[in-house]
């Protein structure tokens, strides 16, 4: 088990430093070497790659060089929990050969696009569906038209077509540290770290998943991660089940528009405050689970303790991954001076965003469908407006005021795969896409 010692040592002392340009791969001393390496982060929703040159001398980290990478090979929409099972504990998520078909689809472009553009070395995580993926499918709940696939055949079968042979499926705490440490590092590129209430000791780092929550802070130097085996995706069925049993009609005739598969939108702005209270209820029905680890206390109320601490300016409230940067952050800058003046006037939010921003924005993108923009072209879309409605039944949960902010940090788990996950490095191999032909068990 890597332990947050190891990660942290290697991490906070080097990788936050930027390799000059001057570095090569032809002007290295002794003993050093300057290598492109890619990270994929295999998720519940959605596969990620980044790219960096890393420079080592005798085998220890001493500069990286962020590589840009276009936004269509930065992210890719996949979503494994179609068929997951939330009424057993631990949850246990059913695989099947179309979901490993299109997730082996979207490593090949990412692979072969990492080649194509000088990466030599790799290292790749899954995280909680494949935690959660189970060998019995005897009970698969989905329909016939799909195949379900066992947890082993289907990893085996992932790491053998993409020529991802080391990609290895990590614990949830360790998903939590890397959390944390991507955004202690983002957070001294960018200076806040600077900011007296930025401590590490005053930073907690919040991540929502499509499939898990991670809440992580530092308690005398060691790691505390919060977690829940339930993300973004369950929200977005249970508006899906609502809306069913009360016939609140999402096909667009307006726009002649039907809604992408699993897609609730649109979610109406008359919706709004009835999906809040819908995840606030969740949260809260979370909250009466007990933690493994002390059955006298609760999940979420953990999370609303732990959190409410650093409010008020106590301390940083870091909210990273794609909810909270792209979902939230990303969406309140593109769609700024189309917002209600009431609650977005002036110049948008630098790095952060509030309670009053996201009600602002959830109530806008309501009224959109798959097919209005800024939809159109969106494979998220069928989750932008659940997750701007989670996060806001989150922030109530938290009773946090108005003006409340979160500072929004583009991390996910390649920052930390990168350079200091201590998983094993594979070799970049070109792939030609294609299917991955295996049994069912």
């Amino acid at each position: 088990m890597v332990t947050f010692a190891v990660l942290a040592a290697a991490f906070s002392a080097r990788a936050n430093v930027t390799c000059p340009a001057s570095d090569t791969t032809k002007n290295m001393p002794e003993g050093c070497k300057l290598v492109r390496r890619a990270a994929f982060d295999v998720g519940s929703g959605s596969v990620k790659l980044a790219m960096a040159d890393i420079k080592s001398c005798n085998g220890r980290v001493v500069c990286t060089r962020p590589v840009a990478i276009p936004r269509e090979f930065r992210s890719r929409a996949v979503n494994l929990q179609r068929f997951a099972d939330y009424n057993v504990q631990p949850p246990k998520v059913y695989l099947t050969a179309s979901m490993r078909d299109e997730l082996v689809k979207n490593l090949i472009e990412l692979n072969d696009y990492a080649h194509n553009n000088g990466a030599l070395e790799y290292v790749g995580a899954a995280t909680n569906a494949l935690r959660l993926a189970t060998d019995d499918i005897s009970k698969f709940p989905g329909p016939k038209s799909e195949t379900p696939v066992t947890k082993t055949a289907f990893i085996d079968a992932v790491k053998r077509a993409s020529g991802l042979s080391e990609l290895q499926v990590i614990s949830q705490d360790l998903e939590g540290e890397y959390g944390f440490n991507g955004a202690r590092a983002a957070m001294r590129t960018s200076g806040l770290a600077q900011d007296a209430a930025c401590t590490p000791e005053k930073t907690i780092a919040w991540d929502i998943g499509g499939g898990s929550i991670q809440v992580t802070t530092l308690e005398n130097g060691l790691p505390v991660v919060d977690k829940a085996q339930w993300g973004a995706d369950i929200f977005r069925r249970r508006v899906l089940e609502v809306q069913a049993a009360a016939n609140i009609a999402t096909d667009n005739s307006k726009t002649r528009c039907a809604p992408r598969d699993g897609s609730p939108n649109p979610v109406g702005r008359e919706n709004v405050d009835r999906f809040r209270r819908e995840a606030h209820e969740l949260i809260r029905n979370e909250g009466r689970r007990p933690d493994p680890r002390n059955p006298k206390t609760a999940g979420n109320d953990r999370f609303a303790k732990r959190i409410k601490k650093f409010a008020n300016g106590r301390g940083c409230i870091a909210g990273i991954g794609g909810v909270h940067f792209g979902a939230v952050y990303t969406a309140l800058q593109d769609n700024w001076s189309k917002l209600d003046k009431k609650c977005a006037s002036g110049a948008a939010p630098a790095g952060y965003y509030t309670p009053k921003h996201v009600r602002c924005l959830a109530e806008y993108l309501a009224t959109k469908s798959d097919c209005d923009e800024p939809f159109t072209n969106d494979r998220f879309s069928p989750t932008n407006v659940t997750n701007l409605l989670l996060v806001l039944g989150f922030l109530d949960h938290f009773d946090f005021k108005d003006d409340q902010r979160i500072r929004a940090l583009d991390v996910n788990m390649t920052n930390q795969l990168l350079t200091g996950s201590g998983l094993s490095v594979g070799q970049v191999v070109p792939q030609q896409a294609g299917g991955a032909s295996g049994g069912s068990n």
